[in-house]
């Protein structure tokens, strides 16, 4: 397979997209971005090798087509799990790179810092579990739940 350290891959986006995507490029941003005037976001990451590297600091990065409604003017976001350490504050990078598609408008990329590499240690995640993530609008509450992939679990016999 592709095994670039590249970031996490999105794997699923807002059910109004069905594709997967690894690294996402303009193209895959819908041109009918209004549609999506839902108050709750969801979006999974399956947890790559790069992700579950302990020896450096990884970043979150939210997909574009979920950042451009959520978090605006926010500066940092506070994890609600039902994992381990849960409130944990993560500071909200935001950079724009420019739209080939369209001139006049920017793509905004976010992105969690400080406080997620914290948090995706003391959840030891591993290649392969999957992160489930609701948001909602106007909010800075990000829910995680994992769920781990089946590989990792240790069967326990009681």
């Amino acid at each position: 397979g592709n095994d670039s350290d590249s970031d996490c891959y999105i794997v699923s986006s807002p059910e109004s997209s069905v594709h997967s995507y690894e690294n996402v490029t303009e193209d895959d941003i819908d041109e009918n971005e209004e549609v999506n005037d839902q108050n709750m976001y969801k979006w999974e990451v399956i947890v790559s090798k790069a992700c579950a590297c302990r020896t450096k600091p990884q970043v979150l990065h939210i997909p574009p087509k979920i950042s451009q409604f959520v978090l605006s003017g926010k500066e940092c976001v506070f994890i609600d799990t039902p994992h381990k350490m849960s409130g944990i504050r993560c500071t909200v990078k935001t950079y724009q790179r420019k739209n080939k598609k369209k001139k006049n408008k920017k793509i905004v990329e976010k992105y969690l810092t400080k406080g997620w590499y914290t948090w995706a240690l003391a959840n030891s995640l591993n290649q392969g579990d999957r992160l489930i993530f609701e948001l909602e609008r106007g909010s800075n509450i990000l829910h995680i739940d994992i769920v781990r992939s089946n590989t990792n679990q240790a069967i326990s016999s009681t």
